[in-house]
């Protein structure tokens, strides 16, 4: 695999149109796999679920390379997304753009695991069922991870610096993670932001280490783009392969070392070794290959894994509502949370997949239509907020 920074031969000035399909479509596919597992987690009788044993340690390892494939892609493409003016800076309209939708990530996040029926009862919550709001979920790590990298994005001046600062930040943020995890940060600071740096409280996804492997997409992208338009598919069907290996070198001695320290930790040990992230990592760049070749062979509906890909996020979050439900309506799990055999269970999870898909194409397709579609869906969306916290 040989490496030419930034030659200028052959290469063509990238804009967010020219972004790889694949990027997208192995987003999706990443966001169909999140979707599967969670459902699958919340409706299947745990007495069927033993991730001790095969299958199911298989698919519980599989799950939880999940949210890595989606980072790591997500870095990855707002590196395409993000463009530069001839001074290197990225314009203010996108950085509003993209720091309005980390912080609707955000809200999203902790509004769907709302403690209250209405925003003033907040006043009488007791302690600790705010313990389980400020639990980090994935919508909240994407959104500050991607706050992170703006930041960067700011500081840096050209790809090169993105790749080499990316780098370096993902690097850090990895070995690290032992570290911070072997600290108490509830008796510090407030628990609104120590559950952002510590599991013993129920955090999901913790920066350390899951905004690595945002840092870990976001070198690549910077390394994809310097590489020409017409050999980026081939790039990654014979280079990523290589790059996987060698993460899989690096995490597979870490991760039998840390065993070695695990007495330290009494907190999801899965989350704070290091070797798992390399090797988690490795596995995502394993697989790109594979999804390049899928691309290939599918080409004739890139159109729908761009449109799909770029509404992941969206995918998913519609997935929550239809599944958990809202104060207004209930979900899926309100009536078979862990009771349901596995047969019915996966029919659920079609059911859902299916149905997170055609609204999110629905959505789109009526605000392309009319022009008034989108402010019905924006008042709309107000309206049942208010509802939802003052009403």
């Amino acid at each position: 695999m040989r490496f030419h920074w930034f030659d200028e031969k052959e290469f063509i000035p990238d804009d967010i149109s020219q972004r790889l399909p694949v990027l997208d479509l192995v987003r999706l596919v990443a966001m169909v796999m999140m979707i599967q597992g969670h459902t699958l987690f919340e409706l299947t009788s745990p007495n069927i679920i033993n991730t001790n044993v095969f299958p199911w340690n298989v698919w519980d390892f599989i799950r939880g390379i999940t949210a890595p494939v989606f980072l790591i892609v997500s870095g990855a493409v707002n590196v395409f997304a993000n463009k530069r003016d001839s001074s290197g800076r990225i314009s203010p309209k996108t950085s509003h753009r993209r720091l309005k939708m980390a912080l609707i990530l955000i809200f999203i996040g902790y509004f769907v695991v709302f403690p209250v029926k209405r925003i003033y009862d907040l006043i009488f919550l007791e302690k600790q069922y705010w313990l389980g709001f400020f639990q980090v979920n994935i919508l909240q790590l994407i959104g500050v991870s991607l706050i992170f990298l703006l930041v960067l994005f700011i500081f840096t001046r050209n790809d090169k610096s993105l790749f080499k600062w990316s780098l370096i930040i993902a690097l850090a943020i990895t070995f690290l993670t032992p570290v911070v995890h072997a600290f108490n940060f509830h008796t510090f600071l407030p628990e609104y932001i120590a559950a952002y740096f510590s599991y013993q409280k129920g955090t999901i996804f913790s920066i350390f280490p899951y905004t690595a492997y945002l840092f870990f997409g976001a070198a690549f992208g910077a390394y994809l783009k310097n590489v020409p338009i017409h050999k980026r598919i081939e790039f990654l069907k014979k280079n990523s392969l290589v790059i996987g290996v060698a993460f899989f070198a690096i995490g597979i001695p870490l991760a039998l070392l840390f065993q070695e320290f695990t007495y330290l930790y009494k907190y999801n040990l899965l989350s704070v070794d290091l070797g798992l992230v390399f090797i988690r990592s490795g596995c995502v760049f394993i697989g790109m290959p594979l999804i390049a070749y899928l691309y290939e062979k599918t080409k004739n509906l890139s159109k729908y894994y761009s449109f799909f890909g770029k509404k992941a996020i969206y995918i998913y979050i519609i997935h929550l509502l239809i599944l958990y439900g809202t104060p207004v309506f209930p979900g899926f799990a309100s009536f078979y949370q862990k009771a349901l055999s596995l047969p019915s269970a996966f029919g659920y999870v079609i059911l859902i997949e299916l149905s997170t898909i055609g609204i999110a194409y629905f959505i789109d397709y009526a605000m392309a239509k009319s022009s008034h579609a989108k402010d019905l869906f924006r008042y709309s969306l107000t309206a049942y907020l208010i509802y939802v916290l003052f009403i």
